[in-house]
């Protein structure tokens, strides 16, 4: 059963096996500074309703944008049990049933005491249905339920979230985690910015440099689609940013498109943006050498031709050498949680100069 809705979204109503009458139920949607990722609050999706609907946007980039994956849920508490409670609808999974389901369809959970750097998995959920819940024994993860924890619930990649709460025990805290002040870092790309041969949404590179410098982060990944439109670049130009991290790559773009679009769409970012750029070339696994050295040059070119002292950039031809080449692809195409752990190391050495 669902309890249907202000503001467009849905209030979960799920009969479970606990008490329920020993919690206090808050809706996600009233606490916005307790949603990381979303550009517009009333909206646990990667863009506004009003963004998606621009006439100038490929149909794949509004179908993308309008999932949740990139999207956390993040708050302090000392409750000794948490509940979440979810709605998603939308659900994109029938296209890539190469993709772990807990990626496609369910939420993955980290904790830490508050005196703690160090985040500690807790559970994912598996959810085929509409609704979803899951409870957070807190008193049996944590040393001492004395002091407060803080919980990170990344939303699933290929879902739409409808509706989220949250379940604390009477008396018990439930506050909004302190992040670094600065604005948030944009992530842009195909297939690997968005996600789609991760395991979890924990790992999506967005979500993990969120939590190394405990900042907010927009995840701007765009599936099978040309991420470098121009529509794209003045869009990202309307945020306020602290520095803008491209993925170069996407295998279905051929390379005349590509030299045709890249240029027009960096010259408008940079233009827009004096803050941090890092432009990652293609991570090269496949045996398309050829094409792949043309897009890295030709990338190394335009960079060289703004002269802006604020791009930065990572090569993908070298970034892993020809043993990790083995292990960080899940196909040809798909980048997987390793190729992500290792991206964002390289990601936060060169960020931590600037937070």
């Amino acid at each position: 059963m669902i309890n249907s809705i202000q503001d467009n979204h849905i209030i979960p109503q799920i009969s479970s096996s606990f008490d329920e009458s020993k919690y206090v139920f808050y809706d996600i949607f009233d606490y916005p500074n307790m949603i990381l990722g979303a550009a517009n609050f009333s909206e646990c999706h990667k863009l506004s309703t009003y963004y998606i609907s621009d006439n100038t946007l490929p149909s794949a980039a509004k179908t993308s944008l309008y999932c949740s994956g990139g999207i956390q849920i993040r708050f302090t508490s000392n409750s000794r049990t948490v509940i979440l409670k979810y709605a998603t609808s939308d659900k994109q999974s029938g296209n890539f049933q190469h993709t772990g389901i807990c990626n496609r369809e369910g939420i993955s959970c980290l904790f830490r005491s508050v005196d703690s750097p160090y985040w500690l998995p807790y559970d994912m959920t598996f959810s085929r249905s509409e609704f979803g819940v899951l409870q957070l024994y807190m008193s049996s993860r944590l040393t001492s339920t004395k002091s407060s924890y803080e919980i990170i619930v990344n939303l699933p990649i290929l879902a739409h979230i409808n509706g989220f709460s949250v379940g604390i025990e009477h008396h018990a805290s439930f506050t909004a985690s302190n992040l670094n002040p600065s604005s948030p870092i944009a992530f842009l790309g195909s297939h690997f910015t968005f996600g789609i041969g991760l395991t979890s949404s924990a790992f999506l590179i967005s979500n993990v440099v969120s939590r190394r410098f405990n900042i907010n982060t927009y995840n701007f990944g765009i599936n099978d689609c040309n991420p470098h439109n121009i529509a794209i670049a003045k869009l990202i130009g309307k945020f306020n940013l602290s520095a803008i991290f491209i993925e170069c790559d996407n295998p279905r773009q051929d390379n005349q498109l590509f030299f045709q679009e890249f240029y027009p769409f960096l010259e408008h970012l940079s233009h827009c943006h004096q803050i941090p750029i890092v432009l990652l070339s293609q991570v090269y696994t496949r045996n398309f050498k050829n094409d792949y050295q043309k897009r890295r040059e030709y990338i190394i070119s335009c960079i060289d031709k703004l002269n802006r002292q604020n791009i930065y950039f990572i090569d993908g031809m070298t970034l892993f050498n020809d043993t990790e080449k083995e292990y960080c692809a899940l196909s040809s195409n798909l980048l997987n949680d390793y190729a992500a752990v290792k991206i964002s190391k390289t990601l936060y050495f060169l960020f931590k100069q600037f937070y």
